[in-house]
C-alpha cells in the first residue's frame, strides 16, 4: 500500500510559489492558511494606487483591507506576504510621469516601502493593466 502525502504536507519543489488571495473569497485566507507549506509567497488583493491628474500625486487604496494576524500566521509558517498594489485609472500621463521622472519614482518607492514596513511586509506585486503609448509618448 503506497502512502499518501497530506494535503498539507510540505511542497515538493524548491521552486518559488506564489499564490494571490482575493478578498471577495472569504475562503481563500482560510486555504492559504491550510496550505500554506505549499506556498513560498502570497499575494493578497488588498490594494489600488491611483494616480492624480497626469500622475502628480498617488492615492493608496485599500488599508482597512490588511490582516495583521492572518500575516503573521503566514509568516509564522515560513511564507512571505507580498501584496498586489494594482495601479488603478492610470492614463498614459500618469504612467509617463512614473516613467520619466526619477522624482516620482522614489516618492513612489519611498511609499511602498513605508507601507512594507508598516504592516511587516515581505515586498509587493506591482500590477497594472494594459499600457497604451502614442507614437509621441514613445519618441520621448
Amino acid at each position: 500500500v503506497a502512502a499518501t502525502a497530506s494535503p498539507t504536507a510540505r511542497r515538493h519543489s524548491p521552486n518559488t510559489t506564489l499564490g494571490f488571495v482575493t478578498p471577495w473569497n472569504k475562503k481563500g485566507y482560510d486555504i492559504a492558511r491550510r496550505y500554506a507549506s505549499k506556498f513560498t509567497h502570497i499575494s493578497p488583493v488588498w490594494f489600488d494606487l491611483r494616480a492624480t491628474k497626469q500622475g502628480q500625486a498617488f492615492q493608496l487604496q485599500g488599508h482597512h483591507n490588511v490582516d495583521p494576524g492572518w500575516v503573521s500566521e503566514l509568516h509564522s509558517q515560513g511564507v512571505k506576504v507580498l501584496p498586489r498594489i494594482h495601479l488603478e485609472g492610470w492614463d498614459q500621463a500618469a504612467y509617463a510621469a512614473l516613467l520619466t521622472q526619477k522624482p516620482r519614482q522614489k516618492a513612489l518607492a519611498e511609499r511602498l516601502l513605508q507601507l512594507c514596513q508598516k504592516h511587516q511586509f515581505d515586498g509587493i506585486v506591482l500590477e497594472w493593466g494594459y499600457l497604451k503609448l502614442t507614437e509621441e509618448a514613445v519618441k520621448q
